[in-house]
């Protein structure tokens, strides 16, 4: 059965792959989890130093990020995906990204925000966050989380 929600995703699909957008990095490929400098290891050491920075009654999980291309069919919206259940609050998320000069970069959000890193793309094909070029090479979700006794 056909539904309002496919054919509004399918429309969404269709504007993205229009060939108009200068920047050509699909958003199902932006940007991976691991690549082979920033491997499954380093994530595990980024939980490990974050873990360090929070009581013990605190803990850090890594996840994997998604993105969906916005209405314009070019820029992207990246959020996390990460487990929720009722025996934990989640106090904060950071999205991680490192850039192609391997430059580590935190976006923080409050654990009951809405969790969206809006990229736009430029007239020279390049991702932008709040203006500034933005070339992430690999990224992923960190959560800080609360688990009830």
């Amino acid at each position: 059965m056909i539904t309002w929600h496919w054919i509004f995703f399918a429309a969404i699909i269709s504007v993205g792959n229009g060939s108009d957008c200068p920047c050509s990095k699909p958003p199902n490929q932006f940007p991976p989890y691991t690549n082979d400098k920033y491997t499954a290891k380093w994530w595990s050491e980024i939980k490990k130093e974050a873990q360090s920075s929070y009581n013990s009654s605190l803990t850090v999980e890594t996840a994997r990020m998604t993105a969906a291309v916005s209405e314009n069919g070019c820029s992207i919206f990246i959020s996390c995906i990460l487990l929720e259940n009722d025996t934990i609050t989640v106090l904060k998320i950071n999205i991680i990204l490192v850039t192609s000069d391997d430059q580590r970069r935190n976006i923080s959000f409050n654990g009951n925000d809405d969790v969206a890193l809006h990229l736009e793309c430029n007239n020279d094909g390049q991702y932008t966050y709040k203006g500034v070029p933005f070339d992430a090479q690999i990224g992923g979700c960190m959560s800080i989380n609360y688990p009830h006794p």
